[in-house]
């Protein structure tokens, strides 16, 4: 498995998890109390993956992994180990 396969199924189960969180948490609320060990569970998992999707573009930055837009354009070899952790912020555009 390739880095690009291995950063997009890390986004995509998270976001799977997250979805079914708000689902089952919509259920329980409206009263089917079944849906509330699946919420949590599911939430669990969603924090599982999104932390691991974190380490993963932690790695990325890490071992100059330039194959990837964001870590080229805001990284470089020169930086160092707090600099490179900092450059996980500077290109939140979306947020």
């Amino acid at each position: 498995m390739n880095n690009q396969v291995i950063g997009q199924l890390l986004v995509w189960l998270a976001l799977v998890c997250n979805l079914l969180v708000g689902f089952a948490f919509f259920r329980t609320a409206r009263g089917d109390q079944s849906w509330k060990r699946i919420g949590s569970t599911s939430y669990n998992l969603f924090a599982v993956f999104s932390t691991l999707t974190l380490a993963w573009l932690f790695y990325l930055f890490f071992s100059h992994d330039f194959s990837f837009k964001y870590v080229y354009e805001y990284s470089d070899t020169s930086l160092n180990s707090f600099l490179l952790t900092a450059s996980l912020w500077p290109g939140q555009e979306g947020t």
